[in-house]
Formats: C-alpha cells, sequence, structure tokens
C-alpha cells in the first residue's frame, strides 16, 4: 500500500503564500503563480497554498544572476547645459 503524502502539519520552511510575498517584495498573485506552475515548490494545505521559503531564495538568486531581457539600456550624452556651462 502507497505512503500518504498528506501532512498533519505543514514544515518549518513553508510559509503562506501573503507572507512569503510580504518578505520578497513580490506579490501574492505572482508567489501564487510561482506556486501553482512548479517555479517554487508549493503545496496547497487546508485550502491555503504554502510556499517553500528556500525555493524561493533559491529563485530570487538564479533571477538576480541572469541577464535581463531587452534591449540594455543607453548611457546618455551630457550636454553642456547639464554641466553648467552656459
Amino acid at each position: 500500500m502507497a505512503k500518504s503524502t498528506k501532512w498533519r502539519a505543514p514544515p518549518e520552511s513553508y510559509a503562506s503564500s501573503g507572507k512569503v510575498a510580504h518578505r520578497s517584495g513580490y506579490t501574492v498573485e505572482q508567489i501564487l503563480n510561482l506556486g501553482q506552475t512548479g517555479r517554487l515548490l508549493a503545496r496547497k494545505f487546508r485550502g491555503k497554498w504554502l510556499m517553500d521559503e528556500r525555493s524561493l531564495a533559491a529563485f530570487v538568486a538564479n533571477r538576480e544572476t541572469r541577464p535581463k531581457r531587452g534591449r540594455p539600456a543607453q548611457r546618455r550624452k551630457s550636454s553642456s547645459r547639464e554641466k553648467g556651462e552656459s
């Protein structure tokens, strides 16, 4: 017979989506989306989504090391007005 995967209590590393969103700077909707798409470890417990904070830390660290998408920002040429010359 297969072992049950139901929790009696969530592990310490799991927190509610609201707490994880508050600590990370993401919105609750973004956190839920990351959990439901499998980019974060998440489980539903008693009707609430719980996220693994360690997987969020790994996700954020990975996201910061990737190059940003889109055209690179260009530095503006400074004009004589900006330098204080007349």
